[in-house]
């Protein structure tokens, strides 16, 4: 980047750039230069020659209309002849004094070269009046094949006009303002996004990331476009149909963005409005199971019944179980009191017997091998008194066990066995 002051252009700086800021529009580039031609380089002979033309056929009608005159000098009024108002006299003295010089026009041997130019101007720019819809009896006769293939032609001139633009222009300008805009952006932005509202950071994009642009010419062949949509639609449909929404090949969300495309190109922005996003993972909920047979709703009832007789016999084995743990603390607190008792009556006919004979030391060591005695007694039954439970607790866990297996075989003989589908 090069800055200079002053008429002798003095440079007062030169700053390497990264790539030159331009972006210009050429119709009709040339190679090695900055600046190609235009489409007036094309016409501008063809303008000039047609232009003669015309000025020549326009001349000789005026001589034509418009002869000039002879007249004797002093026998006609000179005023007279220069009015060139439709039906003004002339004053003459003399009979023949004024006499008319006429030109016969010759203008219409020039229009077959102005045709010619014409063509010629259209074969150059690929405008044409048939196809481009200026004359309507130039296509008056032709099939609509014939009609397509004048259109295609006269617009491939123009197509050839709107890519240039679009490659050498508008791509290159979107992506220097995308450089820019990465550069300069200070902070993130929130923007709307695929219809949704998202926040994103311009800092973080390649800079160098590819433009793609998309080039309409009309709606010239709108219609073709929606009929090859309409057959796409109408396979997508046909693959949903037949291989459900979980097909490999076609998704809901395809499906619903070709219903868009078409409502787009048939002027409707608004696909949303119509039919809501689908997300690209969406699955289908997995499908209800069908209703149950009589058969089956017959099995299922009997099987509820013997699972409350079960249930019912197990709570009534519980019952009991729980009635006799407790009949045996019972008895077991009472063999205790019924030896403690028998112990102290012990005691006390020791005492009887042997007071005199006994001193109080050989008493007391007897009273405590009696003490020792018992309690080895106590810990014998409490032991067995466990084991009883343990086996008790066994026994139920069995009846219990025997209960359920009953449950399953009777659960399973009651289910359906058509290939293994409940």
């Amino acid at each position: 980047k090069i800055c200079t002051i002053g008429p002798a252009r003095y440079p007062v700086s030169n700053v390497p750039w990264s790539d030159p800021p331009f972006s210009i529009f050429i119709a009709d580039p040339e190679p090695h230069t900055l600046l190609g031609d235009s489409w007036y380089d094309r016409l501008k002979d063809i303008q000039r020659i047609k232009s003669s033309l015309v000025r020549g056929v326009s001349d000789s009608l005026s001589a034509s209309i418009f002869p000039r005159m002879t007249y004797e000098e002093g026998q006609a009024s000179v005023a007279d002849m220069l009015n060139t108002a439709i039906g003004a006299p002339i004053r003459i003295r003399k009979q023949g004094a004024v006499q008319s010089f006429s030109h016969p026009f010759v203008g219409q041997a020039a229009m077959p070269f102005i045709d010619f130019f014409t063509d010629m101007t259209e074969r150059r720019v690929g405008r044409s009046n048939g196809a481009g819809g200026l004359d309507a009896d130039a296509l008056q006769s032709t099939d609509k094949q014939g009609v397509q293939a004048a259109i295609s032609g006269s617009q491939e001139q123009a197509e050839m006009l709107a890519r240039l633009f679009a490659e050498g222009c508008f791509k290159p300008m979107f992506k220097g303002l995308l450089k820019l805009f990465i550069e300069h952006q200070p902070k993130a932005r929130t923007i709307r996004l695929r219809g949704k509202w998202v926040e994103v950071n311009p800092a973080s994009w390649d800079a160098d990331m590819d433009v793609t642009v998309n080039v309409a010419l009309g709606s010239g062949f709108t219609e073709k476009k929606i009929a090859t949509l309409m057959a796409v639609l109408a396979q997508q449909k046909e693959i949903i149909q037949t291989y459900g929404p979980e097909n490999p090949l076609v998704t809901l969300a395809m499906f619903r963005n070709t219903i868009a495309k078409v409502l787009e190109m048939q002027g409707l922005k608004d696909a949303e409005t119509y039919f809501m996003p689908v997300d690209p993972n969406w699955q289908p909920p997995p499908p209800q199971p069908p209703p149950p047979s009589p058969e089956e709703v017959m099995a299922q009832a009997q099987l509820a019944v013997e699972k409350l007789k079960v249930t019912r016999s197990l709570a009534e084995k519980k019952d009991e179980l729980a009635l006799k743990e407790k009949q045996m603390d019972l008895d077991h607190i009472l063999k205790i009191k019924q030896m403690a008792d028998d112990l102290e009556m012990k005691k006390y006919a020791v005492d009887a017997q042997f007071h005199s004979n006994m001193s109080q030391a050989e008493l007391d060591g007897h009273i405590r091998t009696e003490i020792a005695e018992t309690d080895y007694t106590i810990k014998a039954h409490d032991q067995l008194h466990d084991q009883q439970l343990e086996l008790a607790d066994q026994a139920h866990g069995q009846t219990m066990d025997t209960r359920a297996a009953d449950t399953a075989d009777a659960t399973a003989a009651a289910a359906p066995t058509d290939g293994g589908n409940s």
